[in-house]
């Protein structure tokens, strides 16, 4: 398969988002910019948003900002889960060439959201806080982080019946356009800057990497706010002119079916989900509930966001196949809110491939195949090539010297998409973004391993969290639940294995017998004996609104505890103990 265009062969579009909108608003005006995926229980129904309509309502979103008299620069945060007014606003602040800041919605009172936005309008001080749930936001935030607080309703009828136009203006090309935050899975969440020039690069990237067509739809349930549900699930659409489909995350997380009927209702044809997700499907949905299920509409099953378990797409396939899924379907990607959205796709019709490599040579910083299936290999997945425009390098964290292939090193990806900051932080040209994610290339296809943060190094040799994780996931005694791996200090100065482990309630109280089989597993499998084994019931492991595992979060837990942390009291040495059950 043809590797896709590099750097030199790739061409950013001219103009932003705004002029690809206005170029469809013109030739197009009654074509569908954006549906809004509503259920009724097992009922869904697909509200439309014309591009004529989508012009109105961006009209007087511009308009309300006039009146608030925002200055270029200014932030504008945007708590909206409609997918009609989000699209209108995000429109309307870029030709105030003022910066959105996509938000969580704040109407839950408990819980990590109220905590992050707090976090987030702290750290860019936004003029305007834009939100479809005043009241929701007051009750769980208060009024004091912005000088004004509005209602995102637009409607004060139908659409059409404003006889307002959408100015487009001039829009610098390397203008910032919007701050997409990151989740903090280490650290307080950061606000990227996405210029338009990094904005259209992505989109266009993502067009000919999938292919798409104007028969194509897209359907997500993704949170608007996160950079995979705006950019691909809204924007993406968008610049394509097709289908997009727009269901509420509390509509699958409630009912994850309705994710898969809305693709076979509406003959999706792409979808993105984080791993979690499919596996979702595949623990919750019985036979009886996707009797009459179809498939074969849906061709681009992209999984991201969160480490893959090598078997998730066969499994997930061997569940579905029968209708109508292939297995070229199912793509493994990477990408980074740093580089928009996406930073690597396998080429169509691929099958998923994965990786078996030597543990031995792996503590070594080698990737080196093994034909070994027991316990003394693992498996990675391969989330395919730089897409077009861009490029993949492998560098070594210390030397910075490219990595031959198969040497694990730092992943860092340079092309028209890559931020070039961090907001408050000054702007670099043609920056090189260094991930922070570990990785090697094989036969051109990239692996990813681990976070540089997370590795834990024991007598000079790497020890990668993932795979410690992983292969502890489907112990009997742990199946079901969740494990965090990290290093941890003893008392000769040195780094241990510590495990926070999720079980139940009768395991947790056969704590020490349970700690030693936990024990034997880890020195088969690894070759070293864990210095402290934590177990917690549900909930234990404190996670990002994406899911990660927030490992500083784990270190801080583990820290206040009491416990003896020499590698000499070993596993059997640690009480039965509760970490607190965390929202």
């Amino acid at each position: 398969m043809t590797p896709y265009p590099g750097p030199d062969g790739f061409r950013v579009p001219e103009g932003s988002i705004v002029s690809v909108f206005a170029g469809h608003r013109h030739q197009h005006p009654g074509a569908v910019a954006c549906h809004d995926v509503r259920a009724d229980g097992d009922t869904l129904t697909a509200v439309p948003l014309t591009y004529a309509e989508l012009d109105h309502a961006a009209a007087r979103a511009r308009a309300r900002l006039i009146h608030l008299g925002l200055s270029p620069g200014d932030r504008v945060a945007l708590a909206v889960e409609n997918p009609h007014a989000l699209l209108a606003w995000f429109l309307a602040t870029m030709v105030c060439q003022v910066l959105a800041v996509p938000l969580p919605a704040a109407h839950h009172a408990g819980g990590p959201v109220p905590a992050r936005n707090r976090g987030v309008c702290d750290h860019c001080r936004p003029t305007v806080i834009v939100t479809d749930d005043p009241d929701g936001w007051r009750a769980a935030l208060g009024t004091g982080l912005a000088p004004h607080l509005i209602s995102a309703d637009l409607a004060t009828g139908p659409y059409s019946a404003a006889q307002l136009s959408l100015p487009t203006g001039d829009i610098a090309p390397d203008a910032p356009a919007y701050l997409q935050y990151t989740s903090g899975s280490t650290r307080s969440p950061s606000g990227v800057v996405i210029t338009h020039r990094n904005l259209m690069a992505n989109l266009e990237a993502i067009h000919q990497a999938l292919a798409f067509t104007e028969a194509d739809k897209i359907l997500s349930w993704l949170p608007l706010y996160h950079d995979m549900g705006l950019v691909g699930g809204l924007l993406a659409p968008l610049y394509s002119r097709i289908g997009g489909y727009c269901l509420s995350p509390t509509t699958f997380l409630r009912r994850p079916v309705t994710w898969l009927r809305g693709i076979q209702q509406f003959r999706a044809t792409t979808s993105v989900a984080p791993p979690s997700a499919y596996s979702l499907c595949l623990r919750h949905l019985t036979d009886t509930m996707i009797a009459d299920l179809d498939l074969s509409s849906w061709r681009r099953a992209l999984l991201g966001a969160e480490p893959i378990d090598p078997d998730l797409p066969a499994r997930f396939h061997d569940r579905f196949r029968r209708y109508g899924l292939a297995i070229t379907a199912l793509m493994p990607v990477y990408g980074l809110a740093e580089v928009t959205l996406a930073a690597a796709f396998p080429p169509l019709g691929q099958h998923p491939r994965s990786d078996t490599v030597d543990r031995h040579t792996l503590a070594t910083g080698r990737a080196m195949p093994s034909s070994n299936a027991a316990h003394r290999s693992t498996t990675f997945l391969s989330v395919g090539i730089a897409l077009p425009g861009h490029h993949i390098r492998i560098l070594d964290p210390r030397t910075h010297h490219e990595c031959p292939e198969r040497h694990i090193g730092e992943i860092t990806v340079t092309g028209p998409s890559v931020s070039p900051n961090d907001y408050g932080e000054d702007p670099i040209a043609a920056r090189t973004l260094h991930t922070g994610d570990l990785g090697y290339l094989a036969d051109g296809q990239l692996y990813i391993v681990d976070r540089i943060k997370d590795l834990i190094i024991i007598a000079g040799r790497n020890y990668y969290p993932a795979d410690i994780e992983a292969a502890l996931a489907d112990f009997p005694d742990i199946k079901g639940g969740r494990v965090a791996a990290l290093a941890v200090p003893t008392s000769y100065g040195t780094e241990g294995l510590g495990l926070i482990i999720e079980v139940s309630h009768a395991t947790c109280q056969a704590g020490d017998a349970v700690k030693s089989r936990i024990n034997r597993v880890v020195q088969q499998q690894f070759g070293i004996t864990p210095t402290l084994i934590y177990l917690g019931t549900r909930n234990t492991i404190p996670r990002t609104t994406s899911g990660k595992i927030q490992r500083s979060a784990c270190r801080a837990l583990l820290a206040g505890t009491s416990q003896d942390l020499s590698p000499a009291g070993g596993a059997q040495a640690v009480a039965v103990e509760h970490l607190p059950e965390l929202p």
